[in-house]
């Protein structure tokens, strides 16, 4: 089954004992990804249709920074569940276009008539002498889903994602039904539009019956549509059925034979997605319209591609038989063509090449009985190539601190049939490398942006090589960088400042950032005078207590707290004030209560007036992992969450993570 076109990256998870995969291919446009799944065996797609799937989306880079795996697990959300419509109808529910497609489809994979009713074709499946069984009614659901996006919609293969941030790395799962085992993966980039490539080596030639019209096909194209122009008037679509692509041949032809002696015709073709995306046109091609003699023709019936030669089935129309018949081969097509040898085998009508070429034209030449010599249309030939490119060498990474970038840069390939790389990164130097999810780039040089709110962690990068039918080659060897921790600790929260009679008592609540080495206690007095440090504390605790001594009375001191990480990174404290026979500072939020409803947790407290805090911030942890800040509540945000009760000013907030098996601590 042909599924060539996957433009991000497709991942298969298989796990023991279960054989159930899933095919993902997805299109990132600005704040969109559309999404296509196929099941990959028939297990599998029994299972969808009884059980439907489920999607799942997670956050891998956010604002040009790399998610830690507790903050992917946290961003991870179901996105979607999907059921297929009744498995024997759905073809029948598509409008003519879409039927088209499909069926075009079928009839390529399949043993349908054109003539044959679009209704009966499904009943008959691909066999037409035997009645259809399931096996045959599963692969035309999965031609029918891999060759229009309406189709794989309509069979709940299908999902568009709207509302992303641009420039964001999303990790799309599937699962089937209620299971929590994940069997499909694909990383995504949103606002990475793919470059749809021209189709190739298009021409046109004069046949007995018409004109006949040759291109190269491309993998991102699931068929084709040709375009004519007499004379160079308007253009008008020649094919209502779509020319499929077919995996393993790499070349698309179609004869038009609604065509008059001595015109002029201009001929061009475009491809079309999986996703129902028009690539370019192909350059235009003009062909005179000749008149043809009562000469034969040589016809070209089979063209089989080897890894070494080809085999060619021909026919020739004329009397009699051909003399001296040659098969010809050029590089390029118009030629010069050189004679290579070739064997008879099956019949005189069949004959093989084995000698080793390269990508080129093929066509046949011979002698009839008035000694004339007669050539068949071209042929492009591309041998079959398995044979994945040389790794990249020298790649070499480096942390550009001006531009807040990371900058990669590797050897440029050398193989003639060199298509792109793929870039690749991990948490750990031997451990499972992601795409990036930008496709196949043709640079030598690709950069990541970083907003350097990172805090030191390693990251190992790698590149691999593409040919133009897309085999890959091994890894090269990886390189790591160490992104800069520039991402400061979270402040620390001074809860009382207090007339203690003879000194002065400060109580805070540390940052509850996970690299803070130590605490900071400065002290100001009146007119703005330089920050002082009182103590530098390194004790553990969640709240800490310090008496001011050194202070007289009727005096105002200001007082902040400072984190310090490890990397010297410092986060300060909101600035508080005190006096000896003054008055008291306290801030403190008290009374903090959950409640778990559907997956959902309520949590309420109680603290001083919304106008007291710039800003209030709500810390999570997971199953006793590192503290991270879960919500940011601006001062706006306060106002509509709290209510006056009496003498109290009560706040609630849900959160509705939908996350099961996990035990969650707040702060």
């Amino acid at each position: 089954m042909r599924w060539s076109m996957i433009y991000i990256m497709m991942m298969l998870f298989i796990s023991d004992g279960i054989s159930q995969s899933i095919m993902m291919s997805a299109f990132p446009y600005a704040d969109t990804v559309r999404l296509i799944w196929l099941p990959d065996g028939f297990d599998t797609w029994e299972d969808g249709i009884e059980k439907g799937f489920k999607l799942y989306r997670s956050t891998i880079m956010g604002e040009g920074i790399l998610t830690t795996p507790e903050e992917r697990q946290n961003s991870r959300v179901l996105i979607g569940s999907f059921m297929c419509e009744e498995k024997d109808s759905w073809i029948l529910s598509l409008d003519t276009t879409d039927q088209w497609e499909v069926l075009a489809a079928g009839m390529v994979y399949g043993d349908f008539e054109e003539e044959t009713p679009p209704s009966e074709r499904y009943k008959l499946g691909f066999m037409t002498d035997i009645e259809v069984g399931e096996s045959n009614r599963y692969l035309f659901n999965i031609i029918g889903a891999s060759n229009s996006v309406v189709a794989a919609e309509k069979m709940g293969y299908a999902y568009t994602d709207t509302g992303l941030k641009e420039g964001n790395l999303y990790q799309y799962e599937i699962s089937l039904g209620e299971s929590e085992e994940m069997i499909g993966e694909i990383v995504v980039q949103a606002g990475r539009k793919p470059k749809w490539r021209k189709p190739e080596a298009f021409f046109a030639e004069n046949v007995s019956d018409g004109i006949v019209i040759m291109w190269g096909t491309l993998g991102e194209y699931i068929n084709y549509t040709i375009y004519r122009s007499l004379d160079g008037q308007d253009w008008e679509m020649l094919n209502d059925v779509p020319v499929m692509t077919v995996e393993g041949v790499d070349e698309g032809t179609y004869l038009d034979q609604s065509v008059r002696d001595n015109v002029n015709y201009l001929y061009r073709v475009r491809g079309k997605t999986i996703f129902g995306i028009w690539g370019p046109y192909s350059e235009a091609t003009l062909i005179k319209r000749e008149a043809q003699s009562e000469e034969g023709i040589i016809s070209i019936t089979s063209f089989e591609e080897k890894a070494k030669g080809f085999k060619i089935g021909w026919r020739y129309d004329g009397e009699a038989q051909l003399s001296d018949l040659q098969v010809l081969f050029s590089e390029t097509y118009d030629g010069p063509f050189r004679e290579v040898p070739f064997s008879e085998v099956g019949g005189s009508e069949s004959i093989e090449v084995s000698e080793i070429l390269g990508s080129g034209y093929v066509k046949l030449s011979g002698e009839d009985k008035y000694g004339r010599m007669i050539q068949s249309v071209r042929r492009l030939y591309n041998p079959i190539d398995v044979t994945p490119p040389s790794p990249p060498q020298g790649l070499q990474c480096e942390v550009d601190t001006l531009s807040s970038k990371v900058v990669l840069r590797w050897d440029a390939a050398i193989e003639n049939d060199f298509l792109g790389y793929r870039v690749y990164f991990s948490n750990q130097e031997n451990g499972n490398y992601v795409d990036m999810g930008m496709g196949v780039i043709d640079s030598v040089k690709w950069v990541l942006p970083v907003k350097y709110e990172t805090n030191g962690e390693s990251l190992f990068f790698n590149v691999q090589a593409v040919d133009q039918r897309y085999n890959a080659s091994v890894m090269g060897e990886a390189c790591k960088v160490i992104l800069p921790d520039r991402r400061s600790p979270a402040a620390p929260l001074i809860r009382k400042v207090k007339d203690q009679g003879s000194d002065i008592e400060i109580e805070w609540a540390v940052s509850p950032s996970w690299d803070v080495t130590e605490h900071l206690l400065e002290r100001r007095g009146e007119n703005w005078s330089p920050w002082e440090t009182l103590i530098i504390d390194k004790e553990e605790g969640d709240i800490r207590l310090y008496r001011d001594t050194m202070v007289e009375s009727n005096k105002i001191y200001y007082y902040r707290i400072g984190a310090k990480d490890r990397s010297g990174n410092i986060t300060y404290s909101q600035v508080r004030s005190g006096k000896i026979g003054g008055y008291e500072y306290q801030l403190g939020i008290e009374a903090l209560t959950s409640k778990v409803e559907n997956y959902n947790v309520t949590l309420s407290w109680q603290s001083a007036t919304p106008g007291a805090f710039k800003r209030m911030i709500l810390y999570r942890r997971m199953n006793d992992e590192g503290w991270i800040t879960f919500k940011v509540f601006s001062q706006q945000d306060l106002r509509t969450m709290v209510k006056y009760e009496g003498v109290t000013w009560n706040y609630q907030y849900t959160d509705q993570s939908e996350s099961k098996s996990h035990q969650y601590q707040y702060s």
